[in-house]
C-alpha cells in the first residue's frame, strides 16, 4: 500500500472523532492531509523588543522574550480562570494574560525563551498581550513563517500542525510521484522537500520553490486527465452524416456572419468525418453562438436523431426553448423543455417522449442528467455557458447516449493560448465577429454624486421605450459590508418608478420565472437583480445596465452583465457606479470603459489576476485544485501541458508499471467524476 493512502485515523493524536471532523475538510488520508495547504503565513522573522512594542500598541507583533516569573493562576468564577506571567528581554518587561489555561503553570518555567505573537495593549506604563500564540525557542532554532490553515468546526490550527508534522516526519525523502524524465529537466524541487517547505518554510526562496513544484504538479495531473479524455473522445461515431443542408439557416430571421459561417463549416466537417466531435465554441456576448448551435442541432435532427441542449438556469432554458421550438416544429420536429420547476406529470411525459423517440429536441437544466432521463437516439449534446459545467457534468449528459457529439459553448472569453490548455479535451472554434446591427454600448464610470442624474437618465430611457437592469452585489443589507442591496435599491427606485421589480437567487424558481417573463413582456421596466441575470438573458428593449458597487465584480463578470443590453436596435449604455477609492480598482474599471472586446478584457483579467481564477471556475465540481486557487502563471501552464503530452506520447493509456502511481494520482484529481475515464 502506498504510504500516502494511509487512513488519517493512524496519525498520532487523531482518533475516530477527530477523523470525522477532518473529513469535513476533505482530509481522509496522509496525502489529503499533506495537500491541505496553508491559506496564509504569519511572519515571525520580524520581531520587536519590549521597548519597541510601545510603538505597536493595538497591533499584532512577534516578540522573543524570557519567562521572568512563576505563572499566577486565579479562578474568577465558574468556567472562567485567568493566568498571568511576566516576560522580559534586554529592553524591558511585559505581562501576558491567558484565560482558562491552567496547564500553563506546568509549561512555562523561569529562564525559558519563547516566541510570542499577539496584539499589544497598554495599561498605564505596562504593556500586555492577551492569549498570545507561543512556541519555545530552542538552541539553533529561530523564528520563521508560521502556516495558517483553513479550518472547520472541531479542527484547530494546533491539531492540523501537529498531524502534518507527524506525517512529514515519516515521509520518505525519496518519495517522488513524477517520473525522473519530467522532474529532473524542469529542476523541480523534490516532492517531499516541497511538502516540508510549504508547511514549514525556512525562507521565502524555499517557499517559492515549493509552491512552484506543487502548482506544476496539480496542473500536470489535471492536464494529463484532459489528455486521456481527449484520446477517449477521438472515437468513431455512429452519428456521422453524408449531406448537410441550410434549412435551419433559411428558417432563421438572421443572416450569418462570416465568422458564424466558418464555425458552422467546422462543425459540419466534424459530423461528416466519421469521428466523434468534441468542440468548444467560444464567442463574445451577442456573437451568435445560439444560431450556430441551432444549425448543428438541425443537421442531426434531419437524420431522425435526438439533440439535447443543457444550460445552467431555468430562465435561460426557457429562453432557448422559445427560440428553437418554433423553428424546429415548423421543420416537423417535436421539442420539449425540461426544468426542475415542472410538475412531476409534465416531467414524466418528457421522460417518456425522450425514451421512445417521439421528442426529437430537448432544452433543459441539470434536470437532463437525472437518472430518469433516457434517450432513444441521442446524437448531439450542446452545453451552453460551458464554464458553469464541469468535465464530469458534460460527461454525464453525454453518457445518456452512445458517444454523441459534444458542442460546448462559452461566452466567457479566455485568451486562446490558455483556452487550448484548459480545454485540452476539446477542439476550439471562435466566433470573433458580431452580427450586423448590434449596437455599440457606451460605458461610463461614475460615483454616487451622480446618482440623481442617473435616475433622470433612467427616466429618459424609459420614455424612449427602453428597459433597465440595475445590478447589486447583495440580496439584503449586511452589517458587515457597506453595500446597497437588491432589496434596498428596489425600494428606492419604486418610489420614482413603480414598474420596478427585483430578481435574485433566493427566490423560488416560479417567482423568478414570473418576474423575468414580466420583464421580457415589458410589464416590468426596471429589473433590480444580483448577477443571476449575467447568463444569456435576451431582452431586446433593454438599453441601460447599471452596476452598483462595480468594484466588487471581476472584469469578465462586468462584461457578461454589459452584454445584457445592446441586443436590439436602440442605442445602449452601461454605467459602473462605484465610490471605491482603491487606485487599482478604479484603474481596472476605467479600463473596462475603453473596450467592449471580450477577449481584450479577458487578457487584461489574466494579467491582473493570473489564470488561477479561470482554472478555479473551470474546475467547479470536479476536483480540489489546492494550490491553483492562489494563482499561477502562463509559463507553468505551458510547461505542465508539454509534460502531460510527453507522458502520453510514451504511454497513451498510462498502463505501464512506471506510470501506475501517476495514473492513480491523476484520477484522484478527478475523484468526484472518476468514471469519466472508464
Amino acid at each position: 500500500m502506498d504510504f500516502l493512502t494511509t487512513d488519517i485515523r493512524y496519525v498520532k493524536g487523531v482518533g475516530e472523532q477527530r477523523a470525522k471532523a477532518l473529513k469535513k475538510l476533505g482530509i481522509e488520508n496522509y496525502r489529503s492531509l499533506l495537500h491541505h495547504f496553508p491559506r496564509d503565513y504569519i511572519d515571525h522573522r520580524q520581531t520587536v523588543s519590549v521597548a519597541e512594542a510601545y510603538d505597536y500598541v493595538d497591533r499584532y507583533v512577534s516578540m522573543v522574550a524570557v519567562i521572568a516569573s512563576a505563572v499566577s493562576h486565579h479562578k474568577i468564577r465558574q468556567n472562567l480562570s485567568v493566568s498571568k506571567v511576566t516576560v522580559v528581554d534586554e529592553s524591558g518587561k511585559m505581562q501576558l494574560t491567558f484565560f482558562n489555561n491552567p496547564y500553563l503553570k506546568n509549561m512555562f518555567h523561569i529562564g525559558e525563551t519563547y516566541l510570542f505573537y499577539g496584539k499589544v495593549e497598554q495599561f498605564g506604563a505596562m504593556l500586555t498581550m492577551t492569549s498570545p500564540y507561543f512556541e519555545p525557542i530552542r538552541e539553533g532554532h529561530s523564528p520563521a513563517l508560521r502556516p495558517i490553515y483553513p479550518l472547520c468546526a472541531g479542527v484547530t490550527q494546533k491539531m492540523l500542525s501537529s498531524a502534518i508534522g507527524y506525517v512529514l516526519e515519516q515521509l520518505p525523502e525519496d518519495y517522488e510521484p513524477l517520473p525522473d524524465y519530467i522532474a529532473v529537466p524542469l529542476k523541480l524541487m523534490p516532492y517531499a522537500a516541497a511538502l516540508r517547505n510549504i508547511h514549514m518554510p525556512t525562507d521565502d526562496t524555499c517557499l517559492s520553490a515549493a509552491k512552484k513544484r506543487l502548482e506544476f504538479e496539480e496542473l500536470f495531473y489535471y492536464l494529463l486527465g484532459l489528455g486521456l479524455l481527449r484520446q477517449k473522445g477521438q472515437q468513431k461515431s455512429i452519428f456521422s452524416i453524408q449531406k448537410t443542408d441550410n434549412l435551419f439557416v433559411k428558417q432563421s430571421p438572421f443572416t450569418p456572419t462570416n465568422a458564424q459561417k466558418r464555425v458552422i463549416s467546422e462543425i459540419r466537417t466534424d459530423f461528416q468525418s466519421g469521428s466523434r466531435m468534441n468542440r468548444l465554441l467560444q464567442g463574445d456576448v451577442g456573437s451568435g453562438k445560439t444560431f450556430v448551435a441551432g444549425d448543428a442541432a438541425w443537421q442531426m435532427l434531419k437524420e431522425g436523431r435526438q439533440v439535447a441542449v443543457m444550460v445552467p438556469t431555468a430562465i435561460l432554458a426557457t429562453q432557448h426553448y422559445q427560440y428553437f421550438a418554433p423553428i424546429f416544429e415548423t421543420l416537423g420536429k417535436k421539442c420539449a423543455l425540461l426544468i426542475s420547476a415542472m410538475t412531476a406529470k409534465a416531467k414524466r411525459e418528457v421522460y417518456a417522449g425522450l425514451a421512445d423517440g417521439s421528442i426529437d429536441f430537448v432544452v433543459g437544466t441539470h434536470a437532463l442528467i437525472q437518472k430518469d432521463v433516457a434517450f432513444q437516439s441521442l446524437a448531439l449534446v450542446v452545453t451552453d455557458e460551458q464554464h458553469r459545467f464541469g468535465v464530469g457534468q458534460r460527461s454525464e449528459i453525454s453518457g445518456k447516449g452512445e458517444l454523441p457529439h459534444v458542442l460546448a459553448m462559452s461566452a466567457t472569453p479566455i485568451p486562446r493560448t490558455m483556452a487550448l490548455i484548459l480545454y485540452g479535451d476539446l477542439d476550439i472554434s471562435v466566433i470573433d465577429e458580431l452580427p450586423a446591427g448590434r449596437q455599440k454600448i457606451s460605458t461610463y464610470l461614475v460615483d454616487s454624486d451622480y446618482e440623481q442624474r442617473l435616475y433622470n437618465f433612467i427616466g429618459k430611457q424609459l420614455a424612449l421605450g427602453g428597459q433597465v437592469y440595475f445590478v447589486c452585489p447583495l440580496v439584503e443589507d449586511s452589517e458587515m459590508m457597506d453595500l446597497t442591496s437588491v432589496q434596498k435599491q428596489t425600494d428606492t427606485l419604486k418610489k420614482q418608478f413603480p414598474e420596478t421589480a427585483m430578481l435574485h437567487g433566493k427566490m423560488k424558481p416560479a417567482e423568478k420565472e414570473a418576474v423575468m417573463a414580466d420583464f421580457v413582456s415589458g410589464k416590468v421596466k426596471i429589473l433590480v437583480s444580483t448577477t443571476v441575470i449575467e447568463v444569456g438573458i435576451n431582452v431586446p428593449d433593454a438599453t441601460l445596465m447599471i452596476v452598483r458597487d462595480a468594484e466588487r465584480f471581476g472584469l469578465s463578470q462586468l462584461h457578461q452583465l454589459r452584454g445584457r443590453v445592446g441586443r436590439g436596435n436602440k442605442k445602449s449604455y452601461c454605467v459602473l457606479l462605484s465610490d471605491s477609492r482603491s487606485e487599482s480598482a478604479r484603474e481596472r474599471m476605467q479600463f473596462f470603459t475603453t473596450t467592449t472586446d471580450g477577449f481584450v478584457i479577458a487578457q487584461k483579467d489574466l494579467s491582473l489576476r493570473g489564470p488561477g481564477d479561470l482554472i478555479g471556475m473551470r474546475q467547479s465540481g470536479e476536483s480540489q485544485m489546492e494550490m491553483l486557487s492562489r494563482g499561477c502563471d502562463m509559463r507553468q501552464l505551458e510547461l505542465a501541458q508539454r509534460a502531460a503530452r510527453h507522458v502520453l506520447s510514451r504511454d497513451p493509456d498510462l498502463s505501464s508499471p512506471a506510470h501506475r502511481k501517476l495514473k492513480r494520482l491523476m484520477m484522484d484529481k478527478f475523484k468526484e467524476n472518476g468514471d469519466i475515464f472508464n
